[in-house]
């Protein structure tokens, strides 16, 4: 069995400086990776733009104004976005658009979900159609909202 000696491994402890440096270096390293990912994340993620319900609360849609990176790939739309629709209640995603331009079309949202348009789809913009989606108004047992009030809502 090796011996060691305590003298130079007390004196490297205390001398230390290879030891110190590496520790702040590594420190260093570590947070330019997490800034690095931060910045990132920044990047690519799309920002929440506005929402608007369907006319008896059963569907949503979210707008989102495109990342900074699809902005970038996008240069040639006036507002480029990101449409979802949602299911309220179980809440669910149902549907999520491509990147669009939604200069065009005022970005208004069109529901066409419930009597007397009841064509089972979503227009959102211009460029934007979700179809097949489930009526607002089911034949049987359909919600007290649906009763007396056959409206559409428009944006």
């Amino acid at each position: 069995m090796k011996q060691i000696n305590a003298s130079v491994m007390i004196s490297y402890r205390i001398d230390g400086e290879k030891p110190f440096f590496k520790r702040v270096l590594c420190l260093v390293g570590g947070l330019s990776v997490a800034a690095l990912f931060a910045i990132a994340c920044y990047l690519s993620t799309p920002t929440f733009a506005y929402s608007d319900n369907s006319p008896h609360m059963t569907y949503r849609v979210d707008v989102y104004n495109a990342s900074i990176l699809q902005r970038i790939i996008h240069y040639d739309f006036g507002m480029p976005a990101v449409v979802r629709l949602y299911r309220v209640e179980p809440s669910a995603l149902l549907a999520e658009s491509q990147v669009v331009d939604m200069s065009a079309g005022n970005g208004s949202i069109s529901w066409h979900t419930a009597p007397p348009l009841d064509f089972n789809e979503v227009y959102a913009g211009h460029g934007v159609l979700f179809e097949n989606i489930p009526s607002e108004c089911p034949t049987q047992a359909p919600p007290p909202s649906c009763l007396n009030r056959p409206e559409t809502k428009s944006r």
